[in-house]
């Protein structure tokens, strides 16, 4: 069984972008928004005021699943949004998810925010992706806004905040 302390946010590198672009845009939410796999590769490219980070399992949960160390996920946070950092970007590919890499990315987050001085996370999810809100309420953030067909007609985001006082 895998631990939160296994998980690795490490640089995305172009090889891992290239791997997992393509599985990513597979799932939802991307997949149901149509989210193409060059988009996301483009999305994980560095850039200024932007943390870009891989994650990787130190010890795979199954090993005929992934194998130690592979790219199983990507973090996209702008670092200075609006008083406070933005998680742009959340994926786990479905064989490794449950094993802490969403924690160890919102504790990401929280040390961006408090480095930077800022008391706010913010982070924007699908209303259709009833478990990411599940998951992002449970740590503590709250609906801000309600965004209808900012990605895609017919379909709404949601706009989340956690204070950090």
């Amino acid at each position: 069984m895998t631990r939160p302390s296994d998980v690795r946010l490490l640089p995305m590198t172009a090889e891992a972008a290239a791997t997992l672009a393509p599985r990513i845009a597979g799932i939802d939410p991307w997949h149901r928004l149509a989210i193409a796999p060059d988009r996301l590769a483009r999305q994980f490219a560095p850039r200024d005021g932007v943390e870009i980070r891989l994650v990787t399992l130190a010890e795979a949960p199954a090993p005929d699943a992934l194998a130690q160390n592979a790219p199983v996920g990507a973090v996209v946070i702008r670092r200075d949004w609006l008083l406070g950092p933005y998680l742009q970007h959340l994926s786990v590919l479905p064989e490794a998810q449950g094993h802490g890499a969403g924690r160890a990315a919102l504790a990401l987050l929280d040390h961006l925010a408090r480095a930077d001085g800022h008391r706010n996370a913010w982070l924007c999810v699908s209303a259709f992706n009833e478990r990411a809100l599940t998951f992002y309420r449970r740590h503590g953030f709250t609906a801000a806004a309600h965004l209808p067909d900012l990605v895609r007609p017919g379909d709404s985001e949601i706009l989340m905040r956690r204070r950090l006082d």
